[in-house]
């Protein structure tokens, strides 16, 4: 009898402790996740963010340095566009909210007489970086990164910088 009570009891403490070693693994891992680098930035948040007046350079392009403003205005509830006039050609940048497909990027550069639109969709996000690619032009991918009051954009064409433009907000009281 005595055997089965110190066998209970060990029992026991041996599934409390199991269990709360399960718990503290379980906490870990959430607390890991929840600050891990790869948080995402919300979509919406990241749409909201974006609006406004923003003012740079073009520090990398096929023909120089050009400067880059732009603003971005919201054009429906879940879009939001703008358009930037380098000197050289128009580039018009429009991000939408799509409810199944989610973050979607239309990007139409008037270089050299085109009129055809690139529609890009996220392939990576993060809580700095979002990095789109099209299927029509696979060799293609935008990254966009934001830090502070600034904004990071870089067009890659066949792995290799094609575009690099660095934005700052005009009213540097809005991150």
């Amino acid at each position: 009898m005595l055997k089965a009570v110190f066998m209970e009891g060990w029992l026991q403490y041996l599934f409390l402790r199991k269990a709360g070693f399960v718990i503290v693994i379980c906490c870990l891992l959430v607390w890991w996740r929840s600050s891990s680098s790869e948080e995402q930035i919300p979509e919406d948040d990241f749409l909201s963010k974006l609006a406004g007046n923003w003012y740079g350079e073009a520090l990398h392009t096929p023909v120089g340095p050009r400067p880059y403003t732009i603003s971005f205005k919201p054009i429906s509830s879940k879009c939001i566009s703008g358009v930037a006039n380098n000197g050289v050609s128009l580039h018009t940048w429009t991000f939408c909210q799509k409810n199944n497909n989610g973050l979607t990027l239309t990007f139409l550069s008037d270089f050299a007489g085109n009129h055809t639109p690139i529609y890009f969709k996220v392939i990576k996000i993060n809580k700095e970086q979002i990095i789109f690619k099209a299927d029509s032009h696979p060799f293609m991918e935008v990254s966009f990164e934001r830090f502070g009051y600034s904004r990071r954009i870089n067009i890659i064409h066949y792995g290799k910088l094609h575009v690099g433009i660095l934005l700052k907000r005009a009213d540097v009281n809005t991150p």
